[in-house]
């Protein structure tokens, strides 16, 4: 089945489903993804469209399972929901297939995963907090300077946790 071929210089023609399968051998992505790269190869929108609808057709593209997997490793980085939920959405994942990876992470059965994610926030944020804690050298219970209080702060921010939820995690520490 064709879908519309490139052409380019030296390049064998190849059509817009051939494409995407190539792009897809790589690594596991979106179907908005998948749409932009054939766009970039100047494939036209209706070819672009049919072959993202095919190639998830057959299970070259899987939304929920890309966030799933996407999620369980934003989670292991110690990232937010909300930091990992606006990650998903400009690679294109919508809000139900989101909703539906992240159920089904926090009702997987531990074993099945062979570690352990912690879904929770909170205790993602201590774990974060507890990283910088041990990479300047201070534990839990050390009276800590202002300055790793500082990048206790400043590395919560940056993994997406909110202003009120890194108060209540870094105000547990002991501060000098």
């Amino acid at each position: 089945m064709r879908f519309g071929t490139k052409t380019s210089g030296r390049k064998v023609a190849r059509t817009a489903y051939e494409e995407g399968t190539k792009y897809l051998s790589m690594r596991m992505r979106t179907a908005c993804q998948v749409f932009l790269h054939l766009r970039e190869c100047e494939f036209s929108v209706e070819e672009a469209k049919t072959a993202v609808s095919e190639l998830m057709k057959d299970g070259y593209i899987n939304d929920e399972e890309y966030a799933y997997a996407y999620i369980r490793n934003s989670f292991k980085k110690g990232r937010s929901v909300g930091r990992t939920r606006f990650e998903l959405g400009k690679l294109g994942v919508d809000e139900i297939s989101f909703e539906d990876a992240l159920y089904r992470l926090e009702n997987q059965d531990i074993d099945d995963l062979g570690e352990r994610i912690e879904i929770s926030e909170e205790e993602r944020a201590k774990e974060v907090m507890g990283k910088v804690l041990e990479l300047a050298g201070y534990g839990a219970d050390d009276k800590v300077p202002e300055k790793v209080y500082g990048k206790v702060v400043r590395r919560l921010a940056a993994c997406g946790y909110s202003p009120g939820l890194i108060y209540k995690v870094a105000g547990t520490l002991n501060r000098e």
